[in-house]
């Protein structure tokens, strides 16, 4: 037995509140208890389809169901404050490409918009200088949408007007990371691992970069011959087949500096 069979007229007669206008469902144990003695008893768990906190807690039921309509009223943010999204401009969300999740920075439980709480970290971590700039800094004109998360996109001018060293002209990789970390206060902390050839042990360790690299704008620019001789560099490479007194061939032969 279902209660809307025998209470059909009961449904479609009531005027506080009106049951069908509203679009109540007919599942009448929603609100009303077998045990009850009177219609006057229903209950309602609002926390079963929205919980009210914040503002929603202290709200008469007319600002959300607007004329007494109550299916299909939205239960996502965004769907009741399409308009508070539209309309605010400290900043400006529309123009700034916020986007319309409104729970990523505002709480159901929050008193007020001001109270709104944004994790940077969930984007782009803020360490080092960007820790104390401030947003129009990256945001310029107060757009946020589209800001590039890789160093290189937001520092491409730093990368080409650098002259100490210069990156182009040396060729440096547009991965600013792999020198400068995030945590770094100054450009000049840059750290850099020479992965390509091992300088940190043997012969190789302590040299300045200007005794391999003989152009100070151009990295790409090798010589292994400043150090290693022709005549001593002959000598050991008698009969090996291929030899050239060359240093791109003698990086070819020994990418790892040993004789071997």
């Amino acid at each position: 037995f279902d209660c809307y069979s025998c209470h059909r007229e009961d449904y479609e007669e009531t005027e506080e509140l009106n049951h069908a206008q509203a679009g109540f469902p007919t599942t009448c144990e929603l609100c009303h208890l077998p045990s009850h003695t009177s219609w006057d008893q229903a209950s309602f768990d609002h926390n079963s389809v929205f919980p009210r906190q914040g503002v929603h807690a202290t709200l008469q039921c007319t600002a959300c169901h607007k004329n007494g309509v109550y299916a299909g009223t939205p239960q996502d943010c965004y769907g009741c404050h399409r308009s508070n999204y539209e309309q605010t401009t400290d900043p400006n969300h529309a123009a700034a490409g916020f986007p319309t999740t409104c729970e990523l920075c505002h709480k159901p439980s929050d008193s007020s918009w001001d109270q709104a709480n944004f994790s940077h970290s969930s984007v782009f971590s803020l360490q080092g200088v960007h820790a104390t700039l401030d947003c129009s800094s990256c945001h310029k004109n107060n757009v946020y949408k589209g800001t590039p998360t890789e160093c290189y996109g937001c520092h491409r001018t730093d990368y080409e007007q650098t002259r100490d060293p210069s990156h182009v002209a040396a060729g440096f990789p547009t991965t600013c990371e792999t020198c400068h970390r995030a945590s770094d206060t100054s450009w000049n902390q840059a750290r850099f691992d020479h992965t390509w050839f091992p300088i940190t042990s043997g012969r190789h360790a302590g040299n300045d970069c200007s005794a391999c690299h003989t152009d100070p704008n151009n990295f790409k620019v090798f010589s292994c011959l400043t150090c290693h001789s022709r005549g001593s560099t002959d000598e050991k490479h008698g009969g090996v087949s291929g030899y050239r007194y060359d240093s791109a061939a003698c990086y070819s032969c020994h990418p790892q500096g040993r004789a071997e």
